[in-house]
């Protein structure tokens, strides 16, 4: 949406849906994780590839496609498969299709490994989040991301990463200092770069 310049900044309301969005997003990824790893050594990262290999096709896709799947730069992914490649949970291989391009491919340790840490991730997933929300909200939630993540840009993550950080860093210095100058944006427009 095209805003004139005067409104250009978030209103308070819009700033508090943001960082509500950011906060659960950050401390529900954060407590999974401890979880994850408390309980089963494994990291949630780790677990949501292991997760997405095991939805596909046999077991297996190629890197490019796995990172777009999982929101990740292909440079992030590379480091978490190496891991997992180590813990023997992953096999890379090269695509039959193409020789330049590589397959990830769940092995049956990664199988076993997603099995056990399932109930995990599940119970963590409605303890943490199903359960405080009533049907109508969950459903209301997950048509809203739905709607807002369809006009996401796709997977091409890492080649604007920097640039993405450089601007929202510095449009939210921008919105600050707008914010200190009584602009009327409110309080919650304080705090660092998201």
């Amino acid at each position: 949406m095209n805003r004139p310049p005067d409104e250009a900044w978030l209103t308070s309301e819009e700033m508090r849906a943001w960082r509500a969005l950011l906060g659960a997003q950050c401390r529900l990824g954060r407590i999974i994780d401890l979880e994850l790893q408390a309980m089963r050594g494994t990291a949630l990262g780790d677990h949501e590839v292991l997760m997405v290999l095991s939805e596909q096709a046999e077991g297996a896709v190629r890197m490019t496609d796995l990172a777009g799947l999982l929101s990740l730069p292909p440079s992030g992914l590379t480091r978490r498969i190496g891991r997992l490649v180590a813990a023997g949970q992953v096999a890379r291989e090269r695509c039959a299709s193409d020789g330049r391009g590589v397959m990830v491919r769940i092995t049956p340790t990664g199988q076993r490994s997603l099995k056990a840490a399932m109930p995990v991730h599940v119970a963590g997933v409605r303890r943490h989040f199903v359960d405080a929300l009533d049907p109508a909200e969950l459903q209301l939630l997950a048509t809203t991301l739905e709607k807002v993540g369809t006009d996401v840009p796709g997977p091409d993550l890492d080649r604007r990463a920097k640039a993405v950080r450089c601007t929202v860093a510095f449009s939210d210095k921008a919105q600050i200092t707008r914010s200190r100058e009584g602009s009327g944006v409110g309080a919650a427009t304080g705090g660092g770069a998201t």
